[in-house]
């Protein structure tokens, strides 16, 4: 007789499965009902220009001044998603490491596509920093952070960061989508619960659909020379196809001698950070995010954090 995580995590696949031929906002709105609301000391704001600045600022209540910053992309195969999906993390992100999020509102497939939400993506950082006074913005504690497809989109903020002489301090990658040559995943035989090859070769075409342009580095960031990124954190569970790619990209950092650490959680699927209620490791993640920032935000090093896997 199955038991109540996996009878949840079929229902989730059969949803998942379904999200891109039917409605995937009924997919988003079962999978909020999944977070665990909690009430925190953060204030939020919707802040929306026009179409292409638009996102949502969370703030710690009774901050004074500037605080640092954690630029958030959420997950969602560039199809879907929103900053409501991810709000639960958000909050107590902010609440946790006592800096702003900014989590960004950035168009989805098929409206827009590669590179077109990239360049949406680094519209809205430049905003940001050129406003940072508005948005209480100390740019010289700036993170970036996201997971899956938004994973994908944080790596690229970083890169952006890097070639145009930007600043920053490190970036968080949760299970992020590293390479967009569905090559690079077809020999993966990792059980995948939530992550079907099936689906990702859906998401992988509707972002990329000129293929001629998998290796550019803004959409496959596992390209790009790693020596020349601030400190990374790898998030990454363990029953996700995604899982060796990220795998592999530790290493390349490694072997560039950049600073690089791998947070993996045993027995966890793709997209777990807004499962909480079947995944309490979530508040795992938060604390080993927070404690990285810690870390890092001053010296721009790693020193290993002792809680390795879980």
């Amino acid at each position: 007789m199955k038991n109540s995580l996996t009878v949840a995590l079929d229902v989730l696949k059969n949803l998942s499965d379904a999200a891109h031929q039917c409605d995937a906002h009924a997919y988003l709105f079962v999978r909020s009902q999944l977070a665990i609301p909690r009430t925190f000391s953060v204030f939020k704001k919707d802040v929306r220009l026009n179409e292409s600045i638009k996102f949502r600022l969370y703030r710690p209540e009774h901050a004074a001044g500037s605080l640092g910053g954690i630029v958030f992309t959420h997950g969602g195969g560039w199809h879907y998603g929103s900053p409501d999906s991810h709000d639960a993390f958000c909050m107590q992100l902010c609440a946790d490491t006592q800096m702003n999020i900014y989590s960004l509102d950035y168009g989805l497939c098929p409206t827009l596509n590669y590179p077109g939400t990239v360049t949406a993506c680094t519209s809205i950082l430049r905003h940001l920093l050129e406003h940072k006074a508005s948005y209480y913005l100390n740019d010289e504690e700036l993170y970036f952070c996201g997971d899956s497809a938004g994973g994908n989109l944080a790596a690229a903020l970083a890169i952006y960061c890097r070639e145009s002489a930007i600043n920053y301090s490190g970036q968080i990658l949760m299970y992020p989508i590293l390479n967009t040559d569905i090559r690079a995943y077809i020999r993966n035989t990792r059980k995948s619960p939530l992550y079907s090859l099936q689906q990702l070769s859906h998401h992988l075409s509707g972002y990329l659909p000129d293929t001629h342009r998998q290796d550019d580095w803004y959409a496959s960031p596992s390209l790009y020379p790693t020596e020349k990124l601030a400190p990374t954190l790898l998030v990454s569970g363990t029953l996700d196809i995604l899982f060796d790619e990220n795998i592999k990209y530790h290493q390349k950092i490694q072997r560039s001698g950049a600073a690089v650490d791998h947070f993996i959680l045993k027995g966890l699927p793709h997209g777990f950070i807004t499962l909480e209620k079947l995944f309490p490791e979530v508040q795992d993640v938060i604390k080993y995010i927070t404690n990285f920032i810690r870390k890092t935000r001053t010296t721009h090093e790693i020193t290993k954090i002792p809680t390795n896997h879980i």
